[in-house]
């Protein structure tokens, strides 16, 4: 049965993959979010110049 084992381990691996990219993904908004204000300040853009930094209305 080395085989299944094989199989498994690679299904595994692929999952674990996936869900660190999703993790980093998730990360890379966070982070972006977080940082939006002071992105703003130093290009001396008004709020309606950057999208996304105002709630839907």
């Amino acid at each position: 049965m080395p085989a299944e084992e094989h199989l498994d381990m690679r299904k595994l691996v692929t999952f674990l993959l996936m869900v660190l990219g999703m993790f980093m993904a998730i990360l890379d908004i966070q982070i972006v979010s977080a940082s939006l204000p002071e992105i703003q300040a130093g290009l001396g853009a008004s709020s309606d110049e950057i999208p996304g930094s105002r709630p839907p209305t």
